[in-house]
């Protein structure tokens, strides 16, 4: 190996699949002709010490030197990559969708990827085309691509590649990003009335959306300050700001506003308890399959969403049948979801416990699968707080002590004083009570008189 081709660096688990590393490694042998008797002393001392002492441990009482290469290499990938799940390995397949940043081409890079321990077989071209288009984050892809009679995946990814590209160009062209150099005919010399030895050149950009008049309008715009002006918070450099004599309601000084003071920056407010954002999950059996949920004790009932029912279930045949639903289900904030239908499905916990039916509404959209408070009440998950009823002793007892606390009517705050600043540069403006109409007069009055 006097003249040996390439290196190869040792083995790093957190740097490179072992795949990948062993690949590159008869890459290796290839290219500089080692043979088979060499090949084992070849690859140890390629891949380090670290690997030849995990080898000698895992192949004991056999020594590496004595083994094949197919051997010492089945006993390392079964330690660095061992089987998959498939049920979760096809789950995470199924969630990948495109991340918000994320470029059409790494999404399909990161959706291959996954697909490499599905086992889908002949129906992989299939798998990864429906995926990627549930998966795209533009709606706009989507639909053209839904369009489309006879998609295939390449033919997929080919179109929305081309409409991305597409999009980002014209965004560049809308932001004038495009530099256009006019010609010598397009700039024009015009002499100052006021000075007529000075000139001001003035050139014309008919691809550009803005138009400089001469060179000091050019200057000023590449001139303009990165951070916003201390005294108001707008975009001008501090020595133009209007508010420069304008003095501040809260501290007095001159030459900013309250919005900006450092006064009210530099109070402390009080530390925000570390609260944890993130989900709690739940594996929980439905008919024999393994599904993560999210337990969601702000709904009611549990959801699941197409693309996961579709998912766990890939084969039609074997999914629980989906019957039509009268529920109505809102996201938070009031939007309303499409309910596709529900299915009825067993549910087991890993402690064991169980029910036997319980439903589940499927959903259109993306997400995981969300236990509500009926599942979670009927799995023992969640328990009611202590209830006190009136008339109890521990209410009465409690009305007695604190009677301040229940009586009717608004409370007074009586903790410390308030203030109203008014700017008394302002002048007061009369506002005119608001007339109200004669067919409500006899009504609002008989209000009014009501003790």
């Amino acid at each position: 190996m006097a003249n040996r081709v390439g290196s190869i660096e040792p083995y790093n688990e957190s740097e490179e699949d072992f795949d990948s590393y062993v690949s590159r490694i008869k890459m290796y042998f290839v290219a500089n002709d080692v043979g088979d008797a060499k090949k084992v002393a070849a690859f140890f001392t390629l891949a380090g010490p670290k690997i030849f002492g995990l080898a000698r441990d895992l192949l004991s009482p056999a020594k590496p030197e004595e083994s094949t290469l197919d051997k010492v290499l089945d006993t390392l990938r079964a330690h660095f990559k061992p089987t998959p799940v498939l049920i979760y390995e096809r789950y995470k397949f199924y969630s990948r969708a495109q991340k918000s940043n994320e470029s059409v081409k790494d999404f399909v890079a990161a959706l291959k990827a996954l697909a490499h321990t599905c086992e889908f077989g002949t129906t992989l071209s299939q798998m990864l085309r429906d995926r990627f288009v549930m998966g795209l984050a533009s709606d706009k892809i989507q639909q053209v691509l839904l369009t489309e009679s006879e998609l295939t995946f390449e033919k997929a990814v080919s179109m929305a590649t081309a409409r991305e590209t597409a999009s980002k160009d014209v965004q560049a062209m809308a932001s004038g990003s495009v530099h256009y150099v006019p010609s010598k005919q397009q700039v024009t010399k015009k002499t100052s009335t006021s000075n007529p030895n000075s000139s001001i050149v003035s050139k014309s950009y008919p691809y550009s959306k803005t138009k400089f008049t001469n060179v000091s309008s050019a200057r000023n715009m590449s001139n303009v300050p990165k951070t916003p002006c201390s005294g108001c918070g707008k975009l001008h450099w501090k020595r133009d700001c209007p508010f420069k004599n304008a003095s501040c309601h809260l501290c007095k000084q001159k030459g900013h506003l309250k919005k900006m003071c450092y006064t009210s920056k530099s109070k402390t407010t009080p530390s925000k308890k570390n609260v944890s954002d993130e989900p709690i999950m739940m594996d929980v059996t439905l008919d024999s399959v393994c599904v993560p949920m999210e337990m969601d004790t702000g709904a009611t009932c549990s959801l699941m969403p197409r693309c996961q029912y579709e998912g766990f279930w890939p084969v039609e045949s074997e999914r629980p049948p989906l019957n039509a639903s009268l529920t109505v289900v809102n996201a938070y904030g009031g939007t309303p979801l499409k309910v596709l239908g529900d299915i009825t499905v067993s549910a087991k916990l890993e402690d064991g416990s169980s029910v036997d039916a319980t439903k589940l509404v499927v959903v259109e959209g993306k997400g995981p699968c969300l236990m509500g408070r009926v599942l979670m009440r009927r799995l023992g998950l969640l328990k009611e707080a202590n209830k006190l009823s009136a008339g109890s002793a521990i209410a009465t007892s409690m009305l007695h002590d604190f009677p301040e606390l229940f009586s009717e009517g608004l409370g007074c705050y009586k903790e410390r004083r308030f203030t109203i600043e008014v700017d008394q540069s302002v002048p007061p403006k009369f506002c005119k009570a608001r007339t109200v109409p004669y067919t409500l007069r006899a009504k609002i009055d008989q209000e009014i008189d009501t003790p």
